[in-house]
């Protein structure tokens, strides 16, 4: 069973975010949060510029969309008081007690979402997938309780061992695997996700010229059936052929413990043959 609908947990309570059904999606509801914040500092700060701002509504429904009205004409208003296009923002954010984050957003700008889970502790919910950033007790305790009132919402009642949900955590760039139990067990955390074996797809890095000497071309990627090749012999060149077309200068082969055995095999009967030898011509 999956969750229909997109919410915002906010310390435990649950904010219905889906803009496909209601006014608002999780974008709207992060961008129009932060600027309801700071809209009373604007207007105060674009009167004690002397502005007009009977055209803004200070109790807006989309305090985002005055926000960023009101910070354009604050930032026009500036301008025409002698301060530099380059200036502005600094002018605004020393005198609001906001970071360039937070001017941002309320120009309008930057990832609304991101921004109210770093530093609001926002928790997404879409569908049966979770975002959140910086995965602890607290965060566990708000999932729990508004996951709870998301399932009771939409009328699921399947055990909480069965209701699996994916998990990302921006401030680890880690995804994990958990179910509504593992949430609510406070000595559990998330499982990690288990990644497909990619290591035999990976391209292995071999010359572009196999004719030359190994490592003299630039190294490009090579194909399965490259690698095949590459089990039994030096592409379509035996090694023997490969060493005496290309004659590569110091190129030593290691020669194998059974190479150095035959060797000395050979060694040994050579030196008793001639043993042999000397031993019939003393007897004669």
């Amino acid at each position: 069973m999956k969750i229909r609908g997109e919410y915002w947990i906010q310390n435990g309570q649950v904010d219905f975010a889906d803009g496909d059904v209601g006014d608002q999606n999780h974008e709207m509801v992060a961008l129009n949060h932060v600027a309801s914040e700071h809209l009373d500092s604007l207007f105060d700060y674009a009167e004690e510029l002397g502005m007009e701002t009977e055209e803004f509504d200070r109790y807006s429904e989309n305090p985002s969309s005055t926000a960023s009205e009101l910070l354009s004409s604050i930032h026009h208003e500036l301008v025409e008081k002698g301060v530099s296009s380059v200036q502005v923002a600094p002018e605004v954010i020393g005198k609001l007690g906001i970071n360039a984050e937070t001017y941002k957003m309320l120009g309008g700008g930057g990832d609304a979402r991101l921004y109210v889970m770093k530093n609001e502790g926002w928790i997404a919910i879409r569908s049966n997938n979770i975002e959140l950033f910086g995965y602890d007790a607290n965060k566990k305790k708000q999932l729990a309780s508004g996951l709870e009132d998301i399932l009771d919402q939409e009328g699921i009642e399947e055990p909480y061992e069965q209701i699996e949900f994916g998990l990302y955590d921006h401030k680890t760039n880690r995804s994990s695997e958990v179910t509504l139990a593992d949430i609510k067990n406070t000595n559990a955390f998330a499982r990690p996700q288990q990644l497909p074996n990619t290591t035999y797809n990976k391209p292995m890095i071999v010359p572009a010229d196999r004719t030359g000497p190994m490592g003299s071309q630039a190294p490009k990627a090579m194909s399965i059936q490259q690698k095949q090749a590459m089990q039994t012999s030096e592409g379509n060149l035996g090694f023997k052929q490969w060493i005496g077309k290309s004659k590569p200068k110091n190129f030593m082969v290691r020669r194998t413990w059974p190479s150095l055995l035959e060797q000395c095999g050979a060694e040994q009967d050579g030196r008793s043959s001639n043993k042999d030898d000397q031993d019939s011509r003393h007897s004669r």
